[in-house]
């Protein structure tokens, strides 16, 4: 049975009434931290419930075997959206407590404990921002695992890491990862080989792993995500040329990493190609925005081949 404590909260509101006699009633006020989810090395996920949409709710995230508690996070939340949790360190234990306020009174919910993991997302790649100004779309200014923007579209120091789409950053992703011929059960492998022979790295039927930022693989940095094709065919007309010079002319400077092959692992067309995945997928496919020195669109490729991600800032 999960830890859950409900609070009842009796707020006293007196009501004015046409004969001038106050009367007063009990208005019951339950909130509830439900579930930390989607968690990685440094980032977690938080739901609250509540009965009461008024309210105003934050988190306080307090290190188990820190007894400094000038040391706790405090993040705002809401019952609507995403409460991401940031900046957590790796493989460490966590207490999160749920604070409700109304009416100028605050009240103290419950605690749930959870474990950051040792992988998950992307935590080498420095985060710098860029706005294409014609979209309006804050994005990462360079691919995962780069390590810089790009000086030309074959410049590459700034090509990345090759991703099967939907898995996390496990160690998969790095260009020299070993392969294994073996089709993974879990969608969340404990290993770092780059999965070969089969037209997906896993068995199971699963599309949202990297649906928005708390997709449970999302390999982006706190708030960034992977982006949709609308988001990427945007992009692709907001460019001087649809090929791989208007890419790099845009002000995300793409570039022409290659790929890897789901057959064999081998990473080919460096130079020559880029393909650079979206959060969605379509049967034993992962869409993507595929660049050549002659064209680009949005198109799609088997989920075990190794492609590039660009993250676009979660707005």
């Amino acid at each position: 049975m999960k830890n859950k404590l409900l609070l009842l909260a009796f707020l006293h509101l007196l009501v004015a009434c046409s004969s001038d006699e106050d009367t007063s009633e009990d208005v019951l006020f339950d909130f509830e931290l439900e579930e930390i989810y989607s968690i990685s090395q440094n980032r977690a996920f938080a739901k609250i419930t509540s009965t009461n949409e008024e309210a105003v709710f934050q988190l306080r995230v307090h290190q188990v075997d820190d007894n400094d508690f000038f040391t706790d996070y405090w993040f705002d939340a809401t019952l609507a959206g995403l409460n991401s949790l940031c900046n957590l360190a790796p493989d460490t234990t966590y207490e999160v407590t749920v604070f409700g306020a109304l009416e100028d009174e605050e009240f103290e919910g419950n605690t749930l404990t959870f474990t950051t993991q040792v992988v998950g997302i992307d935590d080498f790649t420095e985060v710098n921002e860029v706005v294409n100004p014609q979209t309006g779309r804050t994005w990462m200014d360079r691919n995962l695992g780069a390590e810089r923007v790009a000086n030309s579209f074959i410049d590459n120091r700034a090509y990345g890491n090759l991703y099967q789409w939907g898995r996390r950053a496990d160690g998969h992703q790095l260009r020299d990862a070993e392969i294994i011929e073996s089709q993974a059960a879990d969608p969340q492998p404990h290993h770092g080989f780059f999965i070969v022979g089969f037209p997906t790295w896993h068995n199971q039927d699963a599309t949202d792993l990297w649906k928005n930022e708390d997709g449970i693989n999302n390999p982006c940095p706190c708030g960034f995500r992977l982006p949709t094709p609308e988001e990427l065919a945007e992009e692709i007309n907001s460019w001087s040329t649809a090929d791989a010079d208007g890419a790099f002319e845009s002000p995300l400077k793409f570039t022409l990493p290659g790929y890897r092959g789901n057959a064999d692992g081998e990473i080919a067309s460096e130079g020559n190609f880029g393909y650079y995945w979206s959060a969605e997928s379509e049967n034993m496919n992962g869409k993507d925005m595929g660049i050549n020195l002659f064209s680009a669109q949005v198109t799609s490729h088997l989920q075990g081949g190794g492609a590039s991600v660009r993250c676009i800032k979660d707005e």
